[in-house]
């Protein structure tokens, strides 16, 4: 990856406009993506994703170290987005505001449309970028990379700049981060096979025939889907249904599974839901 670079910097200052777009090809996809996730906007990330190659343009031959052209561009990008950031007054919620942790459901569709982002299932899209503006910067960073984009500890490590252990590091707490937020989302629905009114759970319910009366259903829950929200990141999850004679269900969902459905229950009246991992 390095010496390619510096033979396309290379000739790119030597006049070379073609080199020079091959640079642009080469990062392009990933500039935007990072942008994307400090910003929160693509158009605007698009724009300033192009803005970050005008001024690499620009300041080309003042680069020091051709083999850490990555990190330089990178660096670029992210004065940018800072500077956009105080302009507009953007601002986010740390992680560790409680309140900030609730996920809702909000849709998200136009960054995975346009990036070709149909891996990732639909029942998962709003969980996940709402998730994402909560962590640290750095671990939103290596999430997006290792997960959107596909790469590799190695490839990060030279496209950041930093050692491969610090980005392995940052990947694990990144990781357990995620797990420790319980990824799950259970729908309940009224009738059997998933009709009628519905309740989406996204946390413990220690009184659900509460929930259920305040939500307005005639009847017990009927049918229950379960669908693991971050399941690309490889993790064991599991909800435990209790009834109101004291039984329990313990549905655990394996790393390969990302739904599990039970479109008849209604021998199972729930009582709690609870969330594990």
């Amino acid at each position: 990856m390095g010496n390619n670079d510096v033979a396309l910097i290379q000739r790119t200052l030597s006049g070379d406009e073609i080199a020079f777009a091959n640079l642009v090809e080469k990062y392009q996809k990933e500039v935007h993506t990072l942008v994307y996730r400090k910003i929160g906007d693509f158009h605007i990330a698009e724009d300033i994703t192009q803005e970050t190659f005008l001024q690499v343009h620009r300041k080309l031959e003042t680069l020091e170290d051709p083999m850490r052209f990555s990190k330089w561009l990178y660096v670029i990008a992210d004065r940018l987005c800072i500077a956009w950031c105080r302009k507009n007054r953007l601002q986010t919620e740390p992680l560790e505001n409680p309140d900030a942790l609730e996920i809702e459901t909000e849709a998200y569709s136009r960054f995975a449309a346009i990036q070709n982002a149909q891996i990732f299932a639909e029942a998962r899209r709003d969980l996940i970028e709402k998730l994402l503006t909560k962590l640290p910067e750095s671990s939103r960073t290596v999430i997006t990379l290792h997960y959107f984009k596909g790469m590799t500890c190695t490839q990060m490590s030279n496209f950041l700049g930093v050692s491969e252990g610090t980005i392995k590091s940052r990947l694990r707490r990144a990781q357990q981060r995620l797990r420790e937020k319980k990824m799950l989302t259970v729908e309940c629905y009224e009738h059997v096979k998933f009709n009628g009114k519905k309740i989406t759970v996204l946390q413990d319910i220690e009184n659900f025939q509460d929930k259920l009366e305040r939500a307005g259903f005639e009847n017990n829950i009927s049918s229950i889907r379960i669908i693991k929200d971050l399941d690309f990141l490889c993790i064991d999850a599991e909800v435990v249904l209790h009834d109101i004679r004291g039984a329990c269900l313990s549905l655990r969902l394996a790393p390969d599974v990302s739904k599990v459905d039970l479109p008849d229950i209604k021998t199972f009246p729930i009582a709690s839901i609870k969330f594990g991992g």
